[in-house]
């Protein structure tokens, strides 16, 4: 178990950190109104922000209400 570990932990970090991209691409998507930023510096942060600039935006811009 301890052998598979080190080459299946990246692998589920790297799942993860697509499937929170892709949730936050899909709610930008869909979002009219932005608090603030517009929607194209979103998706640059979300892109090249990584894992920091995906939590920044659900931080930011998490609320279901707009």
């Amino acid at each position: 178990m301890m052998q598979i570990l080190p080459t299946v932990f990246p692998i589920f970090l790297f799942i993860i950190g697509l499937i929170i991209m892709i949730t936050c691409l899909r709610r930008i998507s869909i979002q009219n109104y932005f608090k603030h930023f517009n929607k194209n510096i979103w998706i640059f942060i979300i892109f090249f922000g990584s894992i920091i600039g995906q939590l920044m935006y659900l931080a930011m811009e998490g609320d279901e209400s707009n």
